[in-house]
């Protein structure tokens, strides 16, 4: 049974090449079940190749439920399933339409950037020295909050631009917000009454409506969220987009804000989500 085997191959290491010899044989039926494969100094002598080599080979279809071993007595081939091949199926093969794709002078879809303003060069230089630097650290597990060193970094940021004193230890770093959101009801709980803008990012309201929370809409005015219309639907929770309001782009002024920090401070439980999703943006100064 081993004459076709070619032990002087050099494309993978010969206990692999061995061991698919012999799974072969096993599965072509010409070693039957509960049959006796030969020990492996004989099957060493035939071959004139190591001990070790079988022993790695057999080792491995042991591993894979091919073979069995008993003590002092040897290899048996094991307990053989036929696998049942599902019915085939008639299926119409039909082409897909390609989307014809048109160009613009202006684009007003919202999931697309202008990429000749990223700055590309800055970006790969500062990637590559962090991967070189810190390769040990990204490559392992990370403190589930994020990385120390990018959290203190926010922190850093966060006072500098927007005044805010926060610890390092306060600030999750998730892969994007839409699993940030459903942590936080997590955390704030599903028992809680959220509301959000109207009108809204769709993807916004489709999570919270997807985590089977008590949720109401609240109209906007020429400053954003109407806060009287906030406090008569009783929400506790309330997820805004301060800084360029979506879809409709308003700035909320700083009186709307000093409102809305009110209504939060009038009792106790009140939340305010910020959603501050491209305030770094700037197209002047």
């Amino acid at each position: 049974m081993f004459e076709s085997f070619n032990k002087n191959q050099k494309k993978e290491a010969l206990y692999v090449s061995l061991y698919k010899h012999i799974k072969k044989m096993i599965t072509e039926d010409k070693y039957k079940e509960g049959e006796k494969l030969p020990s492996k100094r004989k099957l060493a002598e035939v071959l004139q190749i190591s001990p070790l080599t079988v022993e790695a080979c057999y080792q491995q279809l042991i591993a894979e439920g091919y073979v069995y071993s008993i003590e002092k007595k040897g290899y048996y081939i094991d307990h053989k399933v036929e696998l049942v091949k599902p019915l085939s199926q008639k299926r119409e093969s039909k082409e897909i339409e390609k989307k014809i794709e048109h160009k613009y002078q202006y684009e007003f879809r919202t999931n697309v950037v202008d990429t000749s303003l990223f700055p590309n060069t800055v970006w790969a230089k500062l990637s590559r020295e962090v991967l070189s630097e810190n390769h040990h650290e990204m490559l392992n597990v990370t403190h589930p909050q994020g990385v120390l060193m990018l959290r203190k970094e926010i922190a850093k940021y966060l006072e500098l631009y927007r005044g805010m004193k926060v610890n390092e230890s306060q600030i999750i770093i998730g892969s994007g917000s839409s699993s940030l959101i459903s942590l936080l009801i997590e955390l704030l709980g599903r028992d809680k009454h959220y509301a959000i803008e109207n009108p809204c990012y769709t993807k916004n309201y489709q999570l919270y409506k997807g985590n089977n929370v008590d949720l109401s809409l609240i109209a906007l005015d020429e400053s954003g969220i109407m806060i009287n219309e906030l406090e008569k639907s009783k929400a506790q929770i309330i997820h805004i987009t301060p800084s360029h309001q979506f879809p409709m782009g308003i700035v909320m002024p700083i009186q709307r804000r000093i409102e809305l920090l009110n209504w939060s401070n009038r009792l106790t439980g009140r939340y305010i989500i910020e959603d501050d999703y491209d305030s770094e943006f700037r197209y002047q100064g």
